[in-house]
């Protein structure tokens, strides 16, 4: 049996190539900055707890998340 294998490894931000320069401007013009402060708090982080981040995107939530703890 022969495994199928997508032509790309992986998806751009915003689904194309030429776009990923303009994917944290798209990110402070569509307000998803809220979002993220939603999830940071969702996640209920504490003292002693690690993040991990697997290369999703370019870090915003990452970042906010060390801003608030």
């Amino acid at each position: 049996m022969t495994e199928r294998t997508s032509e790309r490894d992986y998806i751009p931000g915003m689904g194309k190539h030429y776009l990923f320069p303009f994917y944290d401007l798209a990110h402070r013009v569509f307000g998803l900055r809220a979002i993220q402060l939603e999830m940071i708090t969702l996640a209920r982080l504490a003292d002693g707890h690690k993040v991990l981040d697997v290369g999703c995107g370019t870090g915003n939530l990452l970042r906010s998340t060390g801003e608030r703890h």
